[in-house]
């Protein structure tokens, strides 16, 4: 999978926040304690960004999930913002992410019109002709792309991986216990997995995706990782 939805990005994409996102959704998915805490505790102190009573709140919000650094807590008071600005359903809680703002010329979007007259042209003609400018038009989008500042963009980190970094640092589960809680999901609802993750591999995971976002990790139950082969 990519950091954007298709073959091409810029820069903007490409930097940290885009993965700090990832993470914020995997705790947003697996550990969704984190957004009801801050909009049942932190919420309600807030009148203005700045108050020391909300600004007290949510330091404690965030050094009690391991969110404790500037990009999260700016995010935190971001979607404490957008909440109180617009009502907030406890049941559907979500981060309000900033919106992606693109930097240089991005390529004209393609736009064809497709006649055919079947009177006058067979389907197989038609499709031939069709496809041939639909293939010459997207060269053509895509050449756009290469000589501005978008690049084939770079694959992210699986999304599995952010939701053990989460359940590791947010939830405090040693590796073996995000292992048995996979293994029983998957017994609970019969369903037959590609893979089984094992300890050491989810440390792996658990590992790549932290230095990705530059994520300090914290010391593992009982100050031990799981030994390499």
């Amino acid at each position: 999978m990519r950091l954007s939805p298709g073959e091409y990005t810029n820069d903007k994409l490409e930097q940290d926040y885009a993965r700090q996102e990832f993470y914020l959704e995997a705790i947003e998915r697996v550990v969704p304690e984190v957004l009801e805490d801050l909009h049942d505790n932190v919420l309600p102190l807030f009148h203005e960004a700045g108050t020391e009573d909300f600004e007290n709140a949510l330091e404690q919000w965030a050094k009690k999930y391991n969110l404790d650094y500037k990009w999260a807590k700016k995010l935190a008071r971001w979607t404490v913002e957008r909440w109180a600005k617009h009502f907030a359903n406890r049941n559907k809680l979500k981060w309000s992410f900033y919106p992606v703002m693109y930097w240089g010329k991005e390529p004209d979007p393609m736009n064809i019109t497709v006649q055919w007259d079947p009177m006058t042209e067979s389907r197989k003609d038609a499709e031939v002709r069709i496809s041939k400018t639909i293939f010459e038009s997207m060269n053509e989008i895509e050449r756009q792309a290469m000589e501005t500042s978008f690049r084939v963009s770079t694959e992210k980190r699986k999304l599995i991986h952010f939701e053990w970094l989460a359940l590791h640092e947010v939830k405090r589960l040693s590796c073996k216990e995000i292992e048995n809680r996979y293994r029983e999901s998957f017994e609970a609802t019969g369903s037959k997995p590609d893979k089984i993750y094992e300890n050491k591999a989810i440390y792996d995971g658990i590992k790549k995706a932290a230095d990705s976002i530059n994520l300090p990790l914290k010391p593992l139950r009982k100050g031990r990782k799981p030994k390499s082969k």
